[in-house]
């Protein structure tokens, strides 16, 4: 059993006789307490009127209790209580002090938002977790990150297309020997003796023997 530390509690006792017959009619006056705090030594109990009651000698024959002060209870770990009383054998009791009750725990807690308190913290992992998620792929482009993938899948396809008429070792194609190689053998001197040759038209002398 425990008790918060520093409270005030009334502990259960329960007085039976030496032949097994419970023990009934004690008063307070009767009664001889010892208490014993943890690690520590016993020492006597002053039981009151205010300390002692028997619970119900007819329906619930040698059943008491005992009022533990706050002065009792006021330190951590288990907390001893002896009862001697005339014609009954000593009733040894023990309750553990703590610094809170689970109801404390709970009380500070509150009640869940879900079925349960598990369900609460997983629920808000996952949240974190999707806003962590969220920051790190950053605000779609468009209505969504899927029709930001989309839209970039339809543009690598438009730019394969492109991509896949061009020769397949392009940067041969713009060396010197790949631009001769195109252009063929200069039928004059050069090539650009060719071209000026063209633009010129026949000479004088070409002309003359023509006529």
């Amino acid at each position: 059993m425990e008790i918060k530390q520093s409270t005030a509690f009334r502990a259960p006792v329960i007085l039976d006789g030496t032949s097994g017959v419970a023990v009934t009619g004690k008063a307070f006056s009767a009664v001889t307490c010892y208490i014993q705090k943890q690690a520590g030594t016993s020492t006597v109990k002053n039981v009151t009127a205010n300390d002692w009651w028997e619970i119900d000698a007819t329906n619930g024959p040698g059943a008491y209790d005992l009022l533990l002060s706050t002065g009792d209870t006021d330190t951590l770990g288990y907390l001893k209580y002896f009862i001697t009383v005339s014609g009954a054998v000593v009733y040894r009791g023990v309750v553990e002090i703590v610094a809170n009750l689970e109801a404390d725990t709970m009380a500070r807690l509150g009640a869940p938002a879900g079925a349960s308190i598990a369900a609460d913290i997983a629920t808000r992992a996952t949240a974190a977790a999707l806003t962590t998620l969220t920051t790190t792929v950053g605000t779609p482009a468009g209505a969504s990150v899927s029709a930001d993938v989309a839209a970039v899948k339809s543009d690598a396809a438009a730019v394969k297309l492109k991509t896949d008429t061009l020769p397949a070792t392009p940067a041969n194609e713009v060396t010197v020997a790949a631009i001769s190689t195109k252009l063929g053998t200069p039928a004059g001197a050069s090539v650009s003796a060719d071209i000026l040759e063209a633009l010129e038209g026949p000479g004088v002398a070409e002309f003359d023997s023509s006529v």
